[in-house]
């Protein structure tokens, strides 16, 4: 049985970076800019560290647990807000979500009071990024589907330009600015008043599918890219493939194709989550060692690890291409059951046991 790390596919198609700037192409603007904003007001917080450390005298641990209750928020968003916008539509989520960034923001702002504020200011940033970098990542792929390639270099503009100026404006304000545990978070105030405003003039490319009982609508364009890689038997069993028990139709698909979809769920999570996952590697394996189980974890999880982690094998997710295909019914069906269940394992890298899970909804 082989074994293959896999890393999301970022080669740029076939059109240049100023194809970005076509004036027939700015739909995939106002979803960017919310974007930014979300991912400039999760980041305009580090600077300022030192600032309260001073006057607040916070500890080491402390300011740790600031950045883990950042994490503690991001993980539960990000786990929730694709498979809502899916069904009720990217606007939806992201809309809220830049309010909720907003709320995170003011929160800060009374940081300078007490621990308390920032504690809970990072905790809602958190579940707005979350929110925000599912969504709004969905959002721009489906807005720039014109445009061959030009979807991760756009989200990757937009990723960049609100973790970047977050973080220069915040710390510029506090260094040379009156009211350094105020002002500083004054732009992220007023640019997320700007992106809500533009985002609800948004064009929407997600419905609600109440038709098919409130199953979340698919990415057709994901699935497009390895249709072409991938064939579909329908037969009645008396092969290596169980049927799928519903309908008896057995769903196949070649190894390549099945591993672009893992890279396209791993895609989908933010880079600033997965440049926290530490020691693992993610791998597609044919058969499970067990019927029924889609996914395996195995490792020491982030939570658990301590002075004394070290020269250990890493963490080991493993994605298993025949039971998903199993119970799949369609192309379709497929693609959701791999973004679910690499998600699902990547959760325990983070120390979420299957309990919290299914309460929100895995």
């Amino acid at each position: 049985m082989s074994f293959q790390t896999l890393v999301p596919d970022r080669r740029a198609g076939e059109h240049g970076a100023m194809d970005d700037f076509d004036p027939d192409e700015r739909a995939w603007w106002r979803a960017a800019l919310a974007v930014a904003t979300v991912g400039w007001g999760a980041q305009q917080f580090a600077p300022l560290l030192l600032m309260y450390r001073a006057r607040l005298g916070l500890t080491a641990t402390t300011v740790q647990a600031t950045f883990g209750m950042y994490v503690l928020g991001l993980v539960p968003g990000l786990l929730l807000g694709g498979p809502v916008s899916d069904r009720y539509g990217r606007r939806r989520v992201l809309v809220p979500a830049l309010a909720v960034s907003a709320a995170g923001t003011a929160l800060l702002v009374l940081g300078g009071t007490g621990a308390g504020w920032l504690f809970a200011g990072r905790l809602v940033a958190g579940i707005a990024s979350g929110a925000a970098f599912s969504a709004g990542s969905a959002w721009i792929k489906e807005l720039s589907a014109s445009r061959a390639g030009a979807a991760p270099r756009r989200l990757t503009i937009a990723m960049s330009v609100g973790f970047g100026l977050g973080p220069l404006v915040a710390g510029v304000l506090a260094q040379w600015a009156p009211a350094p545990s105020v002002l500083p978070y004054a732009p992220h105030l007023l640019l997320a008043a700007v992106a809500l405003l533009l985002a609800v003039r948004a064009r929407e490319t997600r419905r609600a599918d109440a038709a098919r009982g409130g199953q979340a609508a698919r990415v057709r364009s994901r699935m497009a890219r390895v249709r072409s890689r991938a064939a579909r038997s329908v037969g009645r069993g008396g092969n290596d493939h169980p049927s799928v028990e519903q309908n008896g139709t057995v769903i196949e698909m070649s190894r390549e194709a099945f591993e672009e979809l893992v890279g396209e769920a791993l895609d989908t999570i933010p880079a600033e989550l997965t440049a926290h996952m530490r020691n693992v590697v993610i791998v597609v394996e044919d058969d499970a060692p067990e019927r029924g189980l889609l996914g395996l974890y195995q490792g020491v999880p982030l939570t658990e690890r301590g002075d004394w982690y070290g020269a250990v094998l890493p963490d080991h997710i493993s994605i298993y291409r025949r039971e998903i295909l199993r119970i799949c019914d369609t192309e379709d069906d497929v693609v959701a059951e791999v973004r679910i269940t690499v998600i699902h394992e990547i959760a325990h890298h983070f120390g979420i046991d299957d309990r919290r899970l299914h309460e929100l909804g895995y």
